[in-house]
Parts: structure tokens; C-alpha cells; sequence
């Protein structure tokens, strides 16, 4: 289960354009649903859904969250094609909100939930003989503002995401 923001259709295409630079080294692809930016893991185990209507009150905050991506490249984890958001003020503000939240809440946050916050989007996976190659960035530029925030749970075998609730940005 995580919170993260879905990606609008328009950015979606201008994501696809920047994938389709990497085709040949790529292997499986992230399906364009399922295409999000994680704001907070709340871990590989089911988190009790009773704890839902308090995790989706609105979020207050004075000031319009924008995602901006800046360039498609190998991501932190070097199998993956990742492409990039700028790791802006608001972002960060928006995840301590949700950290407190969560905690508020008495769920359990991974352990590393607290190390370093790189917004991304997982395009792909890298084929495993790419994995050693040099790689260079591919510039996206495209921006879009937030106006909910999703929380996120893949059902038992299932391909694609499921939203549990939204969060409205207020």
C-alpha cells in the first residue's frame, strides 16, 4: 500500500515519448495505469483498511503542488528506467504532512521512510545485459498541478493498481 499522485493522460504521452528512446534496452514496461509518483510506502503489507477515512481527510496546505519532470534516465535502483520529478519544497511538505498523518494513525512505516525522497516514475524495467551499459538522460519536460493524491494498494493477481480512497490537496 503507498500514497502517490496519478499521472494525468497528457503527461502519459510525453512519458511514452521518452520510454520509446530507450525501447531496445527495456524489458517489461510499466503499464501506463499503474504509472504514478510514490509520495509514501506504507510497506509490502496490507495496512488495516479501517485506518482509510482517516488517511483520506483532505490535506490543508497554502499552495498549489506541481509536479515537474525533468528527464527520463536509469533510476537508483539500476534496472529500472526512471523518469524524473524536480524534488521541489512542496513535494517534501506534502510527504512530512503525510508521514505525521500515517503516524497519527498508529500504521507501522517502513523503515527506510525516512531516507533520501527521490520523486520518480518507474517506466521500466532494463533488460539485465543493459544494466551495465552507460546511460544517458533523455530529456521530458512536462508539468502538471496536484489536486489529490491517491492511496494505492495492488490487489492479490492483479496487473494494475487499485485506489483505495483520494486525498483531497485543500
Amino acid at each position: 500500500m503507498f500514497i502517490g499522485i496519478a499521472i494525468p493522460s497528457r503527461i502519459q504521452e510525453q512519458l511514452t515519448d521518452g520510454l520509446n528512446h530507450y525501447a531496445e534496452l527495456c524489458g517489461e514496461q510499466t503499464l501506463p495505469e499503474n504509472r504514478h509518483v510514490t509520495l509514501l510506502w506504507l510497506g509490502p503489507d496490507p495496512q488495516p483498511h479501517d485506518a482509510l477515512p482517516a488517511l483520506t481527510l483532505p490535506l490543508a496546505h497554502s499552495f498549489t503542488l506541481t509536479v515537474a519532470i525533468t528527464h527520463v534516465g536509469r533510476g537508483k535502483n539500476a534496472s529500472q528506467l526512471w523518469a524524473y520529478a524536480a524534488p521541489t519544497p512542496a513535494l517534501e511538505i506534502v510527504r512530512k504532512l503525510l508521514i505525521e498523518r500515517v503516524k497519527e494513525n498508529g500504521l507501522a512505516l517502513p523503515e527506510d521512510t525516512h531516507s533520501d525522497f527521490t520523486p520518480h516514475i518507474n517506466l521500466a524495467d532494463l533488460k539485465s545485459d543493459s544494466t551495465q551499459n552507460i546511460l544517458a538522460d533523455y530529456p521530458v519536460t512536462a508539468a502538471f498541478s496536484v489536486r489529490e493524491l491517491s492511496v494505492f494498494e495492488r490487489p492479490a493477481g492483479s496487473a494494475t493498481y487499485a485506489s483505495l480512497g483520494t486525498i483531497l490537496l485543500a
